[in-house]
């Protein structure tokens, strides 16, 4: 793999899969670099690489090529807000913190 702006080959142990929600070809549009802790040869440790790629230089048909925007119904669902209401035999407080405030939307419970 190759990140093309700071001009690294970077050596994975495997290859990276394209992370969900990656829609476009990875070949041609290259996909987010995955976290963890990178080292040179020295061992000395550097930033996360942000952008990477599977060679050095794109293929000569893909100069110049801007990604098309996907279509949203193509995009996975990855957020989604918690709405599930607490039984109404339950009047205690203890479990108020495990459902959102419907009242306050800022309060909402977000998960993946």
């Amino acid at each position: 793999m190759y990140d093309r702006e700071k001009c690294w080959h970077i050596l994975f142990l495997q290859a990276p899969k394209a992370p969900e929600g990656c829609v476009l070809d990875p070949k041609t549009f290259g996909q987010p670099c995955p976290t963890g802790t990178y080292k040179d040869l020295q061992g000395q440790q550097h930033t996360r690489l942000f952008w990477i790629y599977p060679t050095m230089e794109p293929r000569s048909t893909d100069v110049g090529r801007k990604a098309p925007a996907p279509k949203p119904e193509d995009l996975p669902l990855l957020k989604k807000i918690l709405r599930t209401a607490p039984s109404d035999h339950d009047n205690s407080d203890s479990d108020d913190n495990d459902y959102p405030d419907m009242d306050n939307p800022s309060n909402l419970i977000m998960t993946q």
